[in-house]
């Protein structure tokens, strides 16, 4: 069953779908989602979730195919430094300094109208020295 024709969709109306496939997926990976596209003066995080043990900052990167990569080479050390950034600001802001952070990465693409996807735990350390 076909769920969209992915040349139909904008490429925003894709990132949502990507987003909400996302979300789904974090949940029933037992991930609690805390906040969804976290926006503050150093950039946007895509969702912000929590397990037992940690706080999860996630990056949803949403592809028509993989014709031109997978999403990960998406994750630039700008885009790490401006996830950083947010991520800071957001546990500041929250009072929760003493949080055990984490950031991953869900790649999602588009497979003959279905959305398919895969998590990326851990995707890269946070350079909490940026500042």
């Amino acid at each position: 069953m076909v769920l969209f024709s992915k040349d139909k969709l904008s490429q925003l109306e894709l990132g949502q779908q990507g987003e909400k496939w996302a979300e789904k997926h974090l949940k029933s990976k037992g991930i609690q989602i805390v906040e969804k596209n976290y926006r503050c003066p150093f950039g946007e995080i895509d969702l912000i979730g929590r397990d037992r043990e940690r706080i999860i900052f996630v990056e949803v990167k949403t592809r028509r195919s993989e014709d031109y990569g997978g999403g990960e080479e998406a994750i630039t050390p700008q885009k790490m430094e401006k996830m950083t950034r947010s991520a800071l600001h957001y546990l500041q802001r929250y009072g929760r300094g003493g949080e055990n952070p984490s950031f991953a990465l869900v790649v999602v693409t588009c497979k003959e109208g279905k959305l398919y996807g895969k998590l990326i735990e851990d995707a890269f350390d946070a350079a909490w020295g940026y500042g």
